[in-house]
């Protein structure tokens, strides 16, 4: 974050908003709640972790560049419990 206001050129950042290896791996987030009440915390928590997730994005963001970019920035911050971008999208129409 401190850095992006010094790169000149045009990024174009991939990130889940909810990545299923931070949630469940590295914060071990139980996959299967034991309980209801667990299971309440852990959707709590993964909204809670959403919310971080785009507020960081967003401050990394306002931190604009101090040179004037050629282009934009790209943000590509998909919503789904999920870790990585596949080349191929599951069809769940069948």
């Amino acid at each position: 974050m401190v850095r992006y206001k010094y790169i000149r050129s045009p990024l174009f950042v991939i990130e889940n908003q909810y990545d299923t290896n931070q949630i469940f791996t590295q914060e071990e987030v139980p996959h299967s709640p034991a309980s209801t009440a667990e299971k309440e915390l852990v959707d709590k928590y993964i909204v809670m972790y959403g919310e971080a997730m785009r507020n960081s994005t967003a401050q990394i963001l306002r931190n604009a560049p101090l040179t004037k970019k050629p282009q934009l920035d790209g943000l590509f911050h998909p919503s789904c419990l999920a870790h990585g971008i596949s080349a191929t999208l599951n069809d769940t129409r069948s």
